[in-house]
């Protein structure tokens, strides 16, 4: 598998998350016609637009000899006026969009380009004409950011988006390749301006200082290259240059002051971000400058009628409009900055064709070639830099990034045709060797081109964005606080975010209910979170210690990788800043920063856990680094690194590291009796409550667990020892041995839930999470028997017996341990409002179902001896540090009912028995039972 490839991550888990999850459908609902009826009206918006830039790109020069523009240089300004001004304010039109509502502006700009192609019909000289082409240009600009938005928010994901992007995005290149049929009709058969007729017959907080000055400084600064091939070096042109840099570096001042910047200067401090914005204008820049000249030379060198040229460019419409799709086909498949480098090589092979060709040629030889390559460009270029930008840049400044792609396409396109008009105006001997003039404005083409691919190969390729940039684009749109836009929640949205799961509240609320934070294993009530935090931080700040070998293994990890890097740090800046994720009771600040995380979680992994003497502190003994890392790990950037493969390496690293220690004689220090000690008063009181739960017996420790009574520690060697600690026979005696159809329990656990009928792909238990049973079993060839099976699931507390028991008697057929996760929340836990900034109180406790499809887990299946059952399989579930499981059976040993069959080390989190379709069960505990279901006593009864 590819790289980039994120298998189990669908459209429709994400409509899942997004609609179920969440309790909302945050879409427009429509009848399919309507449906369709919106995205062709949605498609034409940047069609047109793109038709009316091809018309004058490839029928400039006509219009122009008509007006009295009587050279290539002249002629220019008509192609380039209308893309300056179409880029150019794409750059604020987005966040119109935001603030006045994306179908307003949408309508604004539709009219204002409507107007402005139909003045320009009645234009008399080039002035005026490419005056209103610029203002033509900048309905157009108004237009393309919030048609994109429109689509987001119209169609959920799905086969309707999908078909809606992709004819969104090749609408551009079919009609950049229409734009010259239709020049060439109307100005062969009609009068020009009839062309402008039919054209237009088709058709919160704003930085306006700063948007101001901004597009002033890019429209000015374009004027200046594509006027002085005209008039030359004037006095007037060299002060313009002056005053577009001037007003460009005071763009650059007040956009670091201003509250809400067109364009955060922080964004150009994202890895490889500015490499990627400069490989996106320059490659532009190459496009515009070979397609114009493609252009001048077939019509003013051979002689080329419009229509002939229209014809000769027709390719450029089939392979856009393909080029469109393959670039979306190869996104999960190669890495994002393989595609733009592939961009920046057709573009740069165009140039070659045309730059080489002799003067007169058959149009096959090198033209047809030189407009499929020009035709590929444009799409790889624009899906590549998006994908980077979202993968480089913070999550509040995504939507920025992408409309300045937008930005820099556009004029990149119309200064590259400026700059290639001064090389030709410098080179072509007063007009006396057009052809050499040509030649040298195409090398200028290469020569940019080959500059974008030495740039993407030097800066931008960065190896490990490939592994994630996918998800990641998928899990901040759904997260990130620009979701707002992407759903389509503005300021005058519905003040509850359909992001919130309905019912959920503020722990703070005085409707909150206690809930079982991960699984039983933290506390529900946040302060013992709070309190346990302070304490350890309290205690790192005070006593200093140098970082372990993997915890600096780590360090040196996160700050070697640019991805990981980004994760690490936004992880913790997006915890909300207010009571209780940000600060404890007494307004000390938790865990700061990633450095900060790394020098508790080495306080942690080197020592043994130990007993806090109060009795809301039950369950955090059993994962401390789960306290530190509950916060961070709900959000949208814990929530994609921390189910990174690299960095669930490290994390493993880690945790073996801490193994290693809780197996060593030092570990077992914290098993004394005294006040932080597990056989302390309380500790011991807690561990027996617990045991004698589910048979209400009153046994002592040493009655019910396997050790000996007079020993040190009752003779554990270890925190480990201890931990997986054996019981009597007698305490937890198996459920009628000699009956094949009495089911046993596997693990001394509570029940989570059971599914019936469960499919190899499935929405089940909380939630109706897209977790099924072809994941949980690991895609193992086994599975696919399990279709429409009975899935019984349960989990494990810190304090409960940690070995597995075989449910039947029958023989092992596979049993492996699969890698996975280790501290990550189910998707929808731990997103709440955006605008609120709260955490889902529930965690993982209603997550079970994600655990057992992602988690590292133990999988066992067995043939049972009984035929009514034949195959079944047991799932050993880690989460968090508890993660560490140890089968201790082998593929073909037959085994009894009750027998062991492994055990978690540090802990353990959750189990599922899985019976094939046909197997007819009753009598399972019922789901919601306070105590645990005693290991090896009775589950269930085959009928």
């Amino acid at each position: 598998m590819a790289a980039n490839a994120q298998p189990g991550i669908t459209d429709t888990a994400v409509s899942y998350v997004i609609e179920e999850e969440l309790g909302c459908n945050p879409y427009q609902s429509l009848r399919p016609w309507r449906q369709i009826l919106v995205s062709v009206t949605i498609i034409s918006t940047n069609l047109l637009p793109f038709i009316s830039f091809g018309a004058m790109m490839g029928g400039g020069f006509h219009v122009g000899k008509a007006l009295g523009a009587d050279t290539p240089a002249q002629a220019g300004w008509f192609a380039a006026s209308y893309t300056l001004t179409h880029g150019t304010f794409v750059l604020i039109s987005g966040r119109l969009g935001a603030i006045y509502g994306h179908k307003y502006v949408l309508l604004l700009g539709g009219g204002w380009w409507t107007l402005w192609s139909l003045i320009n019909a009645f234009c008399r000289d080039t002035v005026s004409f490419n005056i209103a082409r610029g203002f033509t240009g900048m309905g157009a600009g108004l237009i393309l950011p919030n048609a994109v938005a429109i689509i987001g928010t119209t169609f959920p994901p799905g086969k309707m988006r999908n078909f809606s992007i992709a004819f969104f995005g090749a609408a551009a290149p079919v009609g950049g390749g229409s734009g010259p049929v239709f020049a060439g009709l109307f100005t062969q058969l009609l009068p020009w301006k009839w062309l402008f007729i039919f054209l237009a017959l088709l058709g919160s907080l704003m930085d306006w200082v700063g948007g101001t000055i901004g597009v002033s400084s890019l429209i000015l600064f374009n004027f200046v290259w594509n006027q002085v091939p005209v008039s030359g070096w004037c006095g007037y042109e060299i002060a313009i240059l002056v005053i577009s840099i001037a007003l460009g570096i005071l763009f650059i001042l007040v956009e670091g002051r201003v509250k809400e910047p067109l364009l955060p200067l922080n964004i150009w401090r994202a890895p490889s971000f500015g490499a990627a914005m400069l490989v996106v204008f320059l490659s532009y820049m190459a496009y515009g400058t070979g397609f114009w000249y493609t252009a001048t030379w077939q019509q003013l060198i051979r002689k080329w009628t419009l229509l002939e040229f229209a014809a000769g460019g027709s390719p450029l419409i089939i392979f856009g409009a393909f080029a469109a799709f393959l670039s979306a086909w190869l996104i999960p498949r190669l890495a994002a900055e393989g595609i733009l480098a592939i961009g920046a090589l057709t573009v740069i092979a165009g140039n070659i064709f045309i730059a080489t060709m002799p003067a007169q040629q058959t149009y096959w030889a090198q033209v047809f070639p030189a407009v499929l390559l020009f035709s590929f460009c444009p799409d790889f270029i624009f899906t590549a830099s998006q994908i980077i930008a979202s993968n480089s840049v913070s999550r509040e400044n995504q939507g920025r990034a992408g409309s300045l792609i937008g930005v820099l396409q556009l004029y990149g396109t119309s200064t590259g045709v400026g700059f290639g008009g001064l090389v030709e105006v410098e080179t072509n001997d007063h007009d006396l060797q057009p052809l050499r003039g040509y030649r040298a404005a195409l090398y200028l083409g290469i020569g940019l081109g080959i500059v974008a691919l030495l740039v993407d190969l030097t800066f931008v390729i960065v190896r490990e964005y490939a592994q994630i940039f996918t998800y990641s684009t998928l899990v901040v749109s759904i997260k990130s606080g620009t979701a707002e836009n992407v759903l389509g929640l503005g300021a005058d949205s519905d003040t509850r975010s359909p992001l919130r799961p309905p019912g959920a509240c503020h722990p703070d609320h005085e409707d909150w209910q206690a809930v079982l934070r991960p699984g039983s294993w933290l506390p529900a009530d946040h302060r013992v979170h709070h309190e346990f935090l302070r304490r350890v931080t309290k205690h790192v700040a005070a006593n200093p210690t140098e970082f372990s070998p993997a915890i600096q293994s780590f360090k040196e990890f996160i700050e070697g990788n640019s991805r990981v890097y980004m994760y690490f740090v936004q992880m913790f800046e997006e915890i909300p800043r207010k009571q209780p994720y940000f600060r404890d009771p007494t307004g000390t600040k938790q865990i700061r920063d990633y450095k900060h995380m790394l020098q508790v979680l080495n306080h942690i992994v080197t020592r043994a856990p130990e007993w806090t003497d109060a009795a809301e502190s039950v369950g955090m003994v059993g994962v401390p680094m789960c306290a530190i890392l509950d916060y961070p790990m709900a959000t949208a950037s814990g929530h994609a690194a921390f189910l990174d493969p690299d960095v669930n390496k490290m994390l493993k690293k880690v945790l073996n590291e801490w193994g290693k220690l809780l197996q060593t004689p030092k570990s077992a220090e914290v098993l004394g009796n005294h006040t932080q000690g597990w056989f302390g008063n309380t500790g011991i009181g807690d561990l027996m409550q617990v045991a004698n739960g589910p048979y209400n017996t009153s046994m002592k420790f040493e009655e019910m667990y396997i050790c000996e009574p007079s020993a040190k520690h009752y003779g554990f060697k270890s925190w480990d020892d201890f931990f997986t600690r054996k019981v009597h026979d007698k305490a937890r005696p198996v459920a009628s041995p000699d009956d094949d159809n009495v089911i046993a329990n596997a693990c001394e656990s509570k029940v989570y839930n059971i599914e019936h009928n469960a499919q190899l792909r499935d929405r089940f238990f909380a939630k109706g999470q897209p977790y099924s049973i072809i994941d949980m079993l690991a895609h193992d060839p086994l599975s696919k028997q399990f279709a429409g099976a009975l899935v019984y699931q349960a989990f494990l507390s810190a304090l409960s017996y940690h070995r597995w028991h075989s449910p039947v008697s029958g023989t092992i057929k596979r049993a492996f341990v699969e890698d996975g996760t280790y501290f990550s929340e189910p998707l929808f836990e731990g997103v709440g409002d955006p605008t609120v900034k709260e955490i889902d109180t529930g965690g993982i406790s209603v997550g079970q179902g994600y655990l057992s499809a992602l988690a590292t887990r133990a999988i066992i299946f067995i043939e049972a001896d009984n035929p009514k059952i034949g195959l079944m399989a047991f799932i050993g579930i880690g989460m968090d540090e508890v993660s560490t499981c140890e089968i201790t059976v082998k593929e073909g040993q037959h085994i009894k009912k009750g027998d062991e069959l492994g055990m978690f080390h540090f802990g353990g989190s959750s189990h599922c028995l899985l019976f094939r379709k046909g197997v007819e069960l009753k009598g399972f505990p019922v789901v919601g039972r306070q105590e645990n279901v005693p290991a090896r006593g009775q589950l269930a009864i085959v009928v």
